[in-house]
């Protein structure tokens, strides 16, 4: 039942959507496909051609946009041969039409009364009249010779949503280094994978997977909350060596290999990178899973697999951190402790210190007093001779430790010869009381002018006390 059906189908996949005459090519890339119509044409024409999911586009309208008569690259004002405005489009798509073939439906009249209603080539050019209107050429993800990696991965996010839409991954802006960092570079329970995504335009397969797959709204939702996202565009040579700069510097010879091992038809690739006790390891996830179900239960192995470590790592980080905080608690009693004795020692330097500056000032004090006592000696009249003629005061100067000193005075000499005299001693009058025994008084309380004979009489005693 499907030998009809195949040709038509060949047919209408070759001459009408394609533009490939021959046959045997056309069946090869629907058996490729499966039968499925809508995928062999998604795979065959460029990716600047194909339409998003989103938009309803008809048959006709992919027909026209891949006619082999009138090439993307080519402005129809520019064509030698007229051009005339479309002014009808059928109504079933592409789509339909598949779907009606896969289900058997169609007969062969059927088919033919279908693809009557396609534009032929003798359309495009019935009429001279305005220049046919066709879409703005998309824009790569990077232009060539980005400026730096921070620049580039801005241009990057940008055009992607422009290309793409709203729903699609969040990409980090800022140079690959700083991409790793975000996400490894933390406590152990909040790191994360990095998700390199590497696109190049000249893959067939990079317009396909980022609309049905990559920004799937499921992929999005499971990509943020699991990975840090850094996209780069390597369509352009220039760009693929900043890349290869940036890897080299980041990940070292291992992530250059990885990268280098791979031509543009393998594009688009993501490389899912994990810190893993101090080791980075690579994961490849290229172009060829075949659903987004696919794609996410690869994410998912991954994420598996990273957190299983990631319990181990949280757990040597807790322990590394407890014994960090013996070790801390340790240092801090031994810094206290040595701090105690440090206070100690300069306590005591301190104390012998001020012991020394005290010796020093007491033996000071006693040069003073020495000279000042040799200074009162120089100038205390001399005791009176045993044939002395005048009045004579016979003293006896009992001192604190028993000590007993005999002197004489002359009656008529003040008591200030009597005081310096002791003084000469060792026995100052600011320091010690000089005492009469009856009645008992202290002659330092009385003028240095007081004469000897009305204190004493000839013969008397003098008490000295400590004050």
């Amino acid at each position: 039942m499907w030998g009809e059906g195949v040709g038509e189908s060949s047919w209408i996949f070759g001459k009408a959507c394609t533009g490939i005459d021959d046959v045997g090519e056309a069946l090869s890339h629907l058996e490729e496909a499966n039968w499925d119509l809508l995928h062999a044409i998604n795979r065959v024409l460029p990716p600047d051609t194909q339409a998003l999911p989103s938009e309803r586009h008809s048959a006709a309208a992919t027909i026209f946009r891949s006619s082999p008569f009138l090439p993307m690259d080519q402005d129809p004002s520019e064509s030698d041969r007229p051009v005339r405005r479309q002014t009808s489009a059928p109504s079933t798509t592409a789509a339909d039409l598949n779907k009606r073939i896969s289900n058997g439906s169609e007969t062969s009249s059927d088919v033919e009364d279908l693809t009557e209603s396609y534009p032929t080539e003798e359309d495009f050019f019935d009429h001279v009249d305005e220049p046919i209107s066709r879409p703005e050429q998309t824009k790569y993800l990077i232009a060539d010779n980005a400026v730096n990696e921070t620049a580039g991965t801005v241009q990057f996010a940008e055009n992607f949503v422009a290309r793409y839409g709203d729903c699609h991954p969040m990409f980090f802006q800022g140079t690959l280094e700083e991409a790793f960092r975000e996400a490894t570079n933390k406590p152990a329970r909040d790191r994360k994978l990095l998700a390199l995504y590497l696109h190049h335009d000249g893959s067939v397969f990079s317009n396909v997977f980022c609309t049905q797959i990559l920004c799937a709204e499921s992929i999005v939702s499971y990509v943020a909350n699991n990975f840090v996202v850094w996209g780069w565009d390597v369509t352009h040579e220039s760009n693929r060596q900043l890349l290869l700069t940036s890897v080299q510097r980041t990940f070292g010879d291992t992530g250059i290999a990885q990268i280098r091992s791979f031509d543009q038809e393998r594009y688009p690739v993501i490389f899912l990178v994990s810190r893993v006790r101090s080791q980075t390891e690579f994961t490849v996830i290229t172009s060829n899973v075949s659903s987004q179900d696919d794609l996410l239960s690869q994410l998912i192995n991954v994420v598996e697999a990273f957190k299983s470590q990631q319990v181990h790592d949280i757990k040597d980080e807790k322990e590394r951190e407890a014994r960090e905080l013996v070790k801390r608690e340790q240092d801090a009693a031994y810094e206290a402790s040595l701090n105690a004795d440090r206070a100690k020692d300069e306590a005591k330097r301190a104390l012998e210190v001020q012991k020394q500056r005290e010796e020093e000032e007491h033996l000071q004090q006693l040069a003073k007093v020495e000279a000042e006592r040799a200074s009162v000696a120089r100038s205390l009249p001399p005791e009176p001779g045993i044939d002395c003629k005048d009045p004579v005061c016979s003293l006896k100067c009992r001192m604190p430790a028993g000590k007993v000193i005999s002197r004489r005075f002359l009656r008529s000499n003040s008591i200030k010869v009597l005081f310096d005299f002791l003084f000469t001693e060792g026995y100052s009058r600011e320091s010690y009381k000089f005492l009469t025994t009856y009645p008992k008084r202290d002659l330092t309380t009385l003028p240095d002018t007081s004469l000897m004979k009305d204190v004493f009489s000839v013969q008397d005693t003098l008490i000295v006390e400590e004050r």
